[in-house]
């Protein structure tokens, strides 16, 4: 029974360490997203005040492109949110398999007959 629990304890900590990779890379991958958008708002601003059909045509193909990576980002963001759900249910599973194997401590209460 004590070495589950020293089993679980691990797979807890592996468990906690890889919410915590899974948590760095989604702000990273969202920044990166943040970042994408803003290029693509300033792109639309260009766009829209030009006047030259080359530079239109140059600014579109950009357009395309960058809702291609914002496409390739915006999939990695779901797919981490996936695995960071299914770590964080992990984590509540093996804390509930704990507290079930885990000791509980109990009080020893004497009584005394007195007559």
């Amino acid at each position: 029974m004590g070495f589950d629990l020293e089993k679980l304890r691990n797979k807890k900590s592996e468990t906690e360490k890889l919410i915590k990779e899974l948590e760095e890379k989604l702000s990273d991958r969202k920044e990166v997203f943040e970042k994408i958008l803003r290029k693509e708002d300033k792109l639309y601003e260009s766009m829209r005040a030009t006047r030259d059909a080359l530079e239109l045509s140059r600014i579109e193909i950009l357009l395309q492109k960058i809702s291609e990576k914002k496409r390739k980002v915006k999939g990695e963001i779901e797919e981490l949110e996936r695995k960071l759900r299914g770590a964080r249910r992990e984590l509540e599973e093996i804390n509930r398999r704990i507290e079930i194997i885990k000791p509980k401590k109990v009080r020893w209460i004497t009584e005394y007959n007195t007559k």
